[in-house]
């Protein structure tokens, strides 16, 4: 029925080549990756930022897969980021639909530091996702949560 190999652990053929992801639990079919990069402090400003160009990434890189499989043309302001800065401060994104970048900003609270590092997680909704509803037809009971607690 719904849920088969290309649904939880597909195989991506991109220009000839095989590619494989590995997908987390989640609500919808979607990608997923995380990574980490070093932020450049402006001294005069006190801002740490760097530049994701998804029009230029090392092919077969993870961003470069992950954004193949989400069609990012189509779905690029559907991408949500999770980020984490390795040093005490705030950070934020500026996602740029039209350029396709995605800018990570920081406010070190400390900007004699040498390394802001930032981790992030990526998220976005994979190119077939509109053909994935989530309910079915199915007789197969699944996992049943009614067995286990009453849902609201």
């Amino acid at each position: 029925d719904k849920v088969d190999v290309s649904t939880v652990d597909p195989v991506y053929t991109i220009q000839g080549a095989r590619y494989a992801t590995y997908m987390a639990g989640m609500v919808g079919v979607k990608e997923e990756t995380t990574g980490l990069i070093k932020l450049e402090l402006d001294k005069e400003s006190g801002l740490a930022a760097a530049v994701i160009d998804f029009n230029n990434l090392d092919k077969g890189s993870d961003l470069w897969l992950f954004v193949q499989t989400i069609d990012y043309q189509e779905n690029f302001n559907k991408i949500v980021a999770l980020l984490t800065p390795a040093f005490d401060g705030r950070v934020w994104y500026v996602k740029d639909d039209s350029a396709k970048t995605l800018t990570i900003v920081a406010k070190p609270i400390n900007k004699y530091s040498q390394e802001y590092e930032v981790s992030y997680r990526l998220t976005g909704p994979r190119f077939d996702y509109e053909k994935w509803g989530n309910t079915t037809e199915t007789e197969f009971e699944g996992l049943n949560l009614d067995k286990f607690h009453s849902v609201k």
